[in-house]
């Protein structure tokens, strides 16, 4: 980072256009794009001013709107990861600490004997920006074999089920995780005792023996209890990317097999079990374990085409490079949210799933059907959001949509996605806008034919003289 800093600093005394490009083939915008968690960034400009310029300013002299949105794909630090070799790196050392924090999690209480599932979009292979953020599931492996799970679609809420204890030993080995009322699992007990472990195992593996197993990966000690699992955080410090910033979210969870009977879709093809999560609707609702279908969704997007995932990326390059955050009062607590919490990712990939089931053709995203496929989905959610529900691609009835969280943020999500579709649409007009002038400005002029008459009139003065 220091070498970025003085760059900048440098930039900035000597009143340099940040939109030359450096030896690195780097703007000192997108030096400023790389390092904007740091606070020298407001060297180059003041963080409050951060906004979709200069950034999207970049692309101002694209010449069609589907130019503009094909740059954004493109954009270091902005676009699409290209897996280069240090990020591959990065991945490897993060599973490592994983595997090696869940290691100790089984040591000290053996019922979490546990297997590791890669998710989210770095596995996708639709992660943009930068690798900041990993998700893992872990598959509780022994609590599973003690439970059976299924569905009371009459009584619980649409996307959520049971995990009832199959025998009498199970229920006695599984004891302090039972739900009184339903006698079930209960998935905030589970979710507690697997935070508490993980948090404790992290002094065993941040020793001196233990860091030998990493090269650039620096861990932290800070982490949070979240509704479905636990993130941690972790520092890499590489030559591409120094001092970059690394949430790890790790979320326990059961593993079923077949298929939802409250599935909105057919069984894909080669899919033999989906998951259930430890995540309830409400805090007395514990015995409530949410499905996840997350396995699914990492072999699809794998395995799409470039056309259509350059679909859903750039859903997520727009919204992170349109900032916006508020600040809600919850009692005497502050709250703040940023993008990512008032537009999030899965939110995202709902819409473009069913866009996609309308449009399954890969020509259906190329070229001008490109353009109006991005506002079509940014208009659909915008509509949705105003209907207070965001459904489920692939559960029926389910409103992804967190009830007790959204109707506090509901106004801002709303002023986010109208602002994003604001930028869109003032972008397509400019773009119009510029064509025309283009248009006008290398048109030929008219010719006029001259009669025969005349010319012969005028080629007989002509030899007259």
């Amino acid at each position: 980072m220091m070498g970025d800093e003085n760059l900048i600093k440098l930039m900035i005394k000597n009143n340099a256009d940040c939109t030359l490009v450096t030896k690195d083939n780097e703007t000192g915008y997108q030096i400023a794009i790389r390092n904007r968690q740091y606070p020298v960034i407001s060297c180059l400009m003041p963080l409050n001013e951060i906004k979709c310029e200069p950034f999207l300013d970049l692309v101002s002299n694209a010449k069609t709107f589907r130019d503009y949105l094909k740059y954004l794909l493109k954009t270091d630090g902005m676009g699409l990861l290209k897996y280069t070799r240090e990020e591959q790196l990065i991945k490897t050392e993060v599973e490592i600490y994983v595997k090696q924090l869940l290691f100790h999690v089984e040591q000290m209480d053996p019922l979490f004997k546990f297997k590791v599932i890669p998710s989210g979009s770095f596995y996708e292979n639709t992660r943009v920006g930068f690798p900041t953020e990993f998700d893992f599931m872990i598959d509780l492996i022994y609590i599973g074999s003690l439970c059976e799970f299924f569905e009371v679609e009459e009584v619980d809420p649409p996307g959520f089920g049971r995990l009832r204890l199959k025998s009498s030993t199970a229920r006695e080995e599984l004891e302090q995780f039972i739900e009184p009322v339903t006698q079930c699992l209960s998935s905030g007990k589970v979710r507690k005792r697997f935070y508490h472990l993980l948090t404790s195992a992290r002094s065993h593996v941040i020793c001196k023996e233990s860091m030998k197993l990493f090269h650039n990966l620096k861990m932290r000690w800070t982490s949070g209890d979240k509704r479905c699992g636990t993130a941690i955080h972790a520092e890499w410090c590489g030559s591409q990317y120094a001092n970059l910033l690394i949430k790890i979210d790790i979320i326990p969870c059961i593993t079923v097999q077949g298929w939802p009977t409250s599935a909105n879709v057919a069984c894909p093809a080669g899919t033999q079990y989906f998951h259930v999560i430890a995540r309830s609707t409400a805090s007395h609702l514990t015995y409530l374990w949410r499905i996840s279908t997350t396995s699914t969704e990492v072999n699809f997007f794998q395995n799409l085409s470039i056309e259509k995932k350059c679909g859903y990326a750039i859903l997520k390059i727009i919204r992170n490079a349109i900032p916006y955050q508020c600040s809600i009062y919850q009692g005497k607590m502050k709250v703040d949210y940023g993008i990512e919490d008032l537009l999030t990712s899965y939110t995202l990939k709902m819409e473009y799933l069913f866009e996609l089931k309308k449009y399954p053709n890969d020509s259906d995203w190329m070229r001008g059907n490109f353009c109006y496929r991005i506002m079509s989905i940014f208009k659909r959610i915008y509509k949705h959001l105003q209907l207070n529900k965001i459904m489920s691609f692939y559960i029926r009835n389910y409103n992804v949509l967190d009830s007790e969280e959204f109707l506090l943020i509901r106004p801002h999500e709303l002023k986010y996605v109208r602002s994003i579709l604001t930028h869109l649409k003032h972008k397509q007009l400019e773009n119009k806008a510029a064509k025309r002038l283009r248009s006008n400005s290398c048109s030929t002029p008219k010719v006029v034919q001259i009669p025969k008459k005349f010319l012969l009139k005028e080629r007989a003065e002509s030899f007259e003289l």
